[in-house]
């Protein structure tokens, strides 16, 4: 698992590379290189099921933005060149090659645990420091890449089922700093943070630790693009930068784990408590429990959770999506709703605001209900519960 979470951070690095001050390139890295072709998005290979991914639409776009906010901010650079760029500085830093294409986009994609025997709540569940010490022990490294593959089919692949795609056009040519050796049906590529299987696929290199998860992305028939909702699909690709979790697939973990935490709360007397005993206050107890039976209710209800980032001519802007099953209470509830007439805060007075909020709503028969569910909630005796 060391290397997945090594591979999440040389994700985030090249996504957020404008930290990566300390050294700067003294030359355009780009000079005499020829041109590169055209990509694809990387949203159309992303499989439908996944667990969740991250996703940046365009590396070109996305880091331009970042250049022209690192320069209306006037953010002080410690090192390098007058003329800062983003991207020239990410090529140095990953130790890309020339046929890395920032004219495509870049995605993480975790791909549902459960196809993949990997058991998700138990990975996310918290464990004793010394049952940590002993899972963080590395396995010996083989002595070739054809014995890592012939391992990894008898005992079978090891470690978290995702892919990330890298825009190239070639898996030396974007890699060739790195050693690069034939593994099996596919090329292991050993990255800083680890040795990766890789494949070319279009205008993409696909890398994962696991050869079952390469398989299982390339074969993929439904696509996320096909079956995504409408207004998430728009908010993802016209973002700089989204991530988003099927919460069809972690829901149900998720709700695991809240449960988990508020039996261990309880074990370790962890509740609040009043006066001088060290029980926890029962009227407390009951509360912390109605929420977090309301909460889990909503999961149960969520199709998808998704987060979005974009620079707009007004600085760096966020936008959430959740996307409700439409035969649910909630999703009900939002699909009786209408949009405003006119925009809700171009009235507002033009002066620094930490928060401003807007909203428009519609009474339905299933929103008080809700309604009068969570006041029932709150409100009853805990004596009177069930």
């Amino acid at each position: 698992m060391r290397a997945t979470r090594m591979f999440a951070a040389w994700l985030v690095m090249l996504s957020v590379c404008g930290m990566a001050w300390a050294q700067a390139p003294d030359a355009d890295v780009t000079e005499g290189a020829t041109e590169l072709p055209d990509v694809e998005p990387a949203m159309t290979h992303i499989p439908a099921g996944a667990l969740g991914f991250v996703i940046i639409n365009s590396i070109d776009d996305f880091t331009s933005d970042i250049d022209d906010f690192i320069e209306e901010i006037q953010l002080p650079m410690p090192m390098g060149p007058e003329e800062f760029h983003v991207l020239d500085v990410a090529r140095m830093s990953l130790g890309l090659g020339e046929g890395f294409n920032p004219k495509g986009g870049l995605a993480f994609v975790m791909l549902d645990p459960a196809q993949f025997n990997v058991d998700l709540l138990k990975e996310l569940r918290p464990r004793p420091a010394r049952a940590t010490a002993e899972a963080t022990t590395e396995p010996p490294i083989a002595e070739s890449p054809d014995e890592e593959a012939e391992v990894a089919e008898a005992e079978g692949p090891d470690g978290w089922p995702f892919v990330l795609m890298v825009p190239g056009t070639g898996i030396t040519e974007v890699f060739g700093e790195m050693v690069v050796e034939q593994a099996g049906k596919y090329t292991q590529v050993r990255l800083p943070m680890g040795p990766m299987f890789a494949a070319k696929h279009q205008g993409y290199i696909l890398l994962s630790p696991r050869t079952d998860a390469l398989d299982a992305f390339l074969t993929a028939k439904d696509k996320f693009q096909a079956k995504a909702d409408k207004t998430e699909l728009e908010a993802i690709t016209s973002a700089g930068i989204s991530m988003r979790i099927d919460m069809r697939v972690f829901g149900p973990v998720l709700e695991q784990l809240l449960t988990i935490a508020q039996k261990e709360m309880v074990r370790s007397g962890g509740w609040p408590a009043t006066g001088p005993t060290t029980q926890p206050a029962e009227g407390l107890h009951e509360l912390l429990k109605a929420y977090m039976d309301g909460y889990c209710d909503l999961l149960q209800q969520m199709d998808s959770l998704a987060v979005h980032f974009m620079f707009t001519e007004n600085g760096l802007m966020m936008q959430e999506t959740l996307v409700f099953g439409s035969d649910t209470p909630m999703g009900k509830i939002l699909a009786a709703q209408k949009p405003a007439a006119k925009p809700l805060l171009n009235a507002l007075p033009n002066l620094p605001y930490v928060m401003a909020m807007g909203s428009t709503w519609q009474p339905s028969e299933e929103a008080n209900k809700l309604y009068l569910d969570w006041v029932d909630r709150f409100l009853r005796s805990p004596r009177s519960r069930p």
